[in-house]
């Protein structure tokens, strides 16, 4: 690993205390599934459920899995904006209307109208 995770999820608290240990000694955050055999004191996130069975361990880390793909979408989504706030030009307010001339730049040539013979 190159960084440390931002966060550790366990589903057995009670079989995983060495991965708790760990967390603790380097300030990660330990989102844990607890059940009554768990003792949540050392877990940041406790989430009260049964570690046991099988589908119960299926629907945590389903749900889990979902908030984090949605959790980076919107990080996603939101660096984008930012990207496209960066992108608008300085001077939009200086984009001419409709039938405005656009303004010189210096050392530009104006064109001028043609005058209308007599």
């Amino acid at each position: 690993m190159v960084d440390l995770p931002e966060a550790l999820f366990i589903i057995d608290s009670t079989k995983e205390e060495i991965a708790i240990f760990e967390a603790l000694k380097l300030n990660i955050p330990i989102v844990a599934v607890v059940d009554t055999n768990g003792n949540p004191e050392n877990i940041d996130y406790p989430i009260p459920g049964n570690d046991d069975a099988v589908r119960a361990i299926e629907l945590f880390a389903s749900k889990v899995a979902e908030a984090i793909v949605e959790g980076k979408k919107e990080r996603i989504e939101k660096e984008l904006q930012e990207v496209k706030k960066e992108e608008v030009p300085p001077e939009a307010d200086q984009i001419p209307a409709a039938g405005e001339e656009l303004p010189a730049e210096e050392g530009a040539a104006v064109p001028q109208k043609p005058e209308a013979s007599e």
